[in-house]
């Protein structure tokens, strides 16, 4: 099978056209489904600390910028010190 070339620069080609062809109700089945698979695999702990930083689970410390370093590294030091 060959690739279409254009679908491989867009990269989203496949994606949109399955949006296009699903119902709402199907996509939001989808997102649930993902959302428990995610679930499981986290504590609930840790689910509730990244959904009070905004959702995410933190950067690993070799991805962060020098400014994300020292943040953290406050962060710690006030948690640390019971703040």
């Amino acid at each position: 099978m060959k690739k279409n070339p254009h679908a491989v620069a867009l990269g989203k080609l496949g994606a949109k056209a399955r949006t296009e062809k699903t119902s709402p109700a199907d996509r939001k089945k989808w997102a649930r489904k993902g959302g428990k698979a995610r679930a499981e695999r986290h504590s609930k702990d840790e689910l509730g600390k990244w959904a009070k930083l905004g959702g995410r689970p933190p950067k690993p410390w070799n991805q962060l910028s020098e400014a994300g370093k020292r943040a953290r590294m406050r962060r710690a030091k006030k948690s640390a010190k019971g703040e």
